[in-house]
């Protein structure tokens, strides 16, 4: 597979995102997970849970669609990012998207954005392969 291929890597960190204006280091890990194996999944949850002291949420909500990007009417869009910080502040919701700022995806990253409340935790699951300047994201061994 062209975006995906399973290697060793010592990639995780903190973000920094030149154009942002937030405090904002959103955190990162490279991870291959194999879905068979559920000690890895545990893994996974376990780093999410206790290292990056994220709370259990009580709902997963998987916003997926197109990567191409479109035009929203504003009217739309408004009840769109309403709708979606809604249903996140109401249930403790984790957020969860293909992790690209197009499409779908970046109307997403717009409504967390936009959202003046409480922290909201949005978790973008990316192919490796379409990661941009990806080797600086790799550590050093």
């Amino acid at each position: 597979n062209y975006h995906s291929n399973l290697v060793d890597c010592n990639s995780y960190g903190r973000l920094n995102f030149s154009d942002e204006d937030g405090n904002q280091q959103p955190q990162f890990v490279k991870v291959a997970v194999d879905y068979e194996d559920s000690e890895k999944v545990k893994t996974v949850i376990k780093l999410l849970e206790s290292r990056w002291s994220l709370p259990a949420p009580n709902l997963l909500i998987s916003v997926t669609g197109g990567a191409k990007d479109f035009h929203v009417l504003p009217e739309l869009l408004a009840e769109f990012k309403k709708g979606l910080m809604k249903a996140v502040k109401s249930t403790n919701a984790w957020v969860i998207t293909g992790g690209t700022n197009t499409g779908v995806m970046k109307l997403v990253g717009e409504a967390v954005r936009s959202y003046s409340g409480s922290n909201v935790t949005a978790i973008g699951i990316a192919s490796w392969g379409i990661i941009k300047n990806k080797e600086q994201l790799i550590r050093p061994t």
